[in-house]
């Protein structure tokens, strides 16, 4: 009775009084042979006074009717977007679309939802009365006792909100559906776990996180590593959810497997806070440094420092930017690697070298300008190449003497710690050249 009077108080509010069909479905119309109009409805004889959403919801019986059900199926439980018909949600918005109406209240829809089975299922009873008194139409008229009870069971479901009741739910768009690129199947399976563990492991954590960060603020050390992510590390690489940015690495793992394309959905997914991104040992800059190790990194260079890498064991930084010389143009380093005996000698300044003030960070990739003859490039005479040939990069351990780790830096108020950006001094760092 509550669900009669709020239904009925908001077809009143809504709707004007109109003629209701009473059997309005696709069987009832007929159709213009070669164009997409209506020319008739026809089966009037339960045509009243009412709402129109009476019709509405009859229309819709297909959706909440088993299609695997014994005498007709229906579409509850069926794909529809492969069927090319829309969902029971999509329909009714439509129809309300091209009356103005704003979107149904759930309780009202439901009202009339259930009203419809249990309205045939009163129909359909009137019929197995008929088959029993041996005055109906069709011998099949015998099984409609069976169906009035099913009917009347979806209505009941319906009405009580349970989930045999319920229309199919209109499919979210999966995002590799969504755009026109070849991805792979793995890189589908791939992002469908990866979303999976961010949503279980990763976004419920941030919380805790912040509280670490926190703590360890408090204690004087803001840039320690957060235990929680080392925690959430070991869980995604148990997953096989590891090292997505690298192909291959047959020498030290099975790689990935992805491609550039497959990698950047991904890599959209990691970037849904500062640190995700670690988890999966995806953050840069180890990736790119890693990168660089894999593919010309001596075989000592790829034990000393991939692999620790790869297994997520150690951080590394890339030492490029300088705070008097604008280096995303190479050919304005300023930092000097000098060739003395089977030594390179470092000198030179960097800013924003992110990971830098990691405890972690162990390796550091140094761009510099070789000054002098015989460079780690191989020049000749590098004073007198040409100014895009002057450039090589160099690793230095952090460990090693003349490497100066000057302060922390921010970004408009923000320092990013615990990893951060820090300005870096190397004054006489000598490396062999092995």
């Amino acid at each position: 009775e509550e669900h009669t009077a709020e239904a009925e108080a908001y077809a009143a509010a809504h709707f004007s009084p109109t003629i209701v069909h009473g059997d309005f479905k696709l069987d009832n119309l007929i159709f213009h042979p070669t164009e997409p109009r209506v020319l008739a409805l026809i089966d009037w004889e339960l045509a009243t006074i009412g709402c129109p959403l009476a019709d509405l919801a009859h229309c819709c019986q297909a959706y909440r009717w088993p299609r695997e059900h014994w005498f007709v199926p229906g579409l509850r439980g069926a794909s529809l977007l492969r069927l090319g018909i829309p969902h029971e949600s999509q329909f009714v918005r439509g129809y309300l679309e091209r009356v103005a109406q704003p979107p149904l209240p759930e309780l009202v829809w439901t009202f009339y939802c259930a009203l419809a089975y249990f309205r045939m299922a009163a129909i359909v009873h009137g019929v197995h009365a008929r088959a029993i008194m041996g005055n109906a139409s069709s011998a099949r008229a015998q099984l409609a006792g069976q169906i009035s009870n099913d009917l009347a069971s979806v209505g009941h479901q319906i009405a009580l909100g349970l989930a045999d009741g319920a229309a199919t739910a209109e499919p979210a768009l999966h995002l590799y559906d969504t755009l026109p690129f070849p991805f792979s199947a793995r890189g589908r399976e791939l992002f469908d776990r990866t979303r999976a563990f961010i949503t279980e492991h990763v976004l419920p954590n941030e919380g805790r996180w912040r509280e670490a960060l926190a703590a360890n603020t408090a204690a004087g050390r803001r840039w320690s590593p957060i235990a929680l992510v080392e925690e959430l590390k070991a869980k995604a690489r148990a997953a096989g959810l590891w090292n997505f940015f690298l192909p291959s690495c047959a020498e030290f793992g099975p790689g990935s497997g992805l491609s550039s394309l497959d990698y950047a959905p991904l890599a959209e997914l990691m970037g849904c806070n500062e640190w995700c991104a670690e988890v999966f040992n995806c953050a840069a800059p180890d990736t790119g440094n890693m990168e660089l190790l894999a593919h010309f990194g001596t075989r000592e260079q790829q034990q000393t420092w991939l692999q620790p890498l790869l297994r997520g064991e150690i951080r590394s930084c890339f030492a490029m930017t300088e705070p008097q010389s604008a280096c995303s143009d190479a050919t304005n380093v300023q930092t000097r690697i000098e060739r003395e005996g089977d030594e390179y000698v470092i000198n030179g300044r960097k800013c924003w070298t992110t990971g830098a003030g990691d405890p972690r960070c162990k390796l550091a990739i140094v761009m510099g300008r070789v000054v002098g003859g015989g460079g780690p490039s191989g020049e000749a005479d590098a004073a007198g190449a040409s100014v895009r040939m002057q450039q090589s990069m160099v690793l230095v351990p952090m460990d090693t003497a003349g490497v100066d780790v000057v302060r922390m830096l921010s970004v408009f108020g923000y320092d990013d710690a615990p990893h951060g950006h820090a300005e870096v001094a190397f004054r006489n760092v000598r490396v062999s050249r092995a």
